[in-house]
Order: structure tokens, then sequence, then C-alpha cells
């Protein structure tokens, strides 16, 4: 994940994504990746890094977030 110069961001073409039914969602982020907008772009970049991760055997993983879990509306995932 390189930081892209203005020159090569703007040479950069962007897809409208494909949603299918039946869409894995390996499938969708794959698509991801060529859409616009910053937001789906730094997940795909964030996925990226943690698969790296989990593949890489000498990696020391753990988690953290930098608010409160609950008030940024995740507690239906943290009582599931």
């Amino acid at each position: 994940m390189a930081i892209e110069s203005k020159k090569e961001l703007l040479k950069r073409h962007v897809k409208d994504i494909e949603l299918k039914k039946g869409m894995t969602v390996k499938e969708l982020i794959k698509s991801m990746k060529s859409m616009g907008g910053f937001s789906a772009q730094h997940m795909v970049d964030g996925i990226d890094i943690l698969d790296d991760m989990l593949k890489d055997k000498d990696s020391f993983n753990f988690l953290s977030f930098p608010a409160d879990l609950v008030a940024t509306g995740l507690r239906g995932a943290l009582a599931a």
C-alpha cells in the first residue's frame, strides 16, 4: 500500500461497482478496489493489511480501537 502521487492518482480509472445476487464478501471487496471515494479504498487497504498479517506466521497481531465502541454503533456486534 504505497502512497500515490497526485499524478498517479489522477491516472487511475474509477469503475462502478456491480452488485450481483449471491455475490461473496471476497468478490465485493475485490470490486471495491477500483471504486472511487476514499472510504471504500481505505477499507480495502485495511483488509489487505489484515490479510498479510494473518498470513505472516511471525507477525504479532493485536486489535485496538480509538474510540468507545458502544458509542460508535458497534453495541449490536459486541452483544452478538
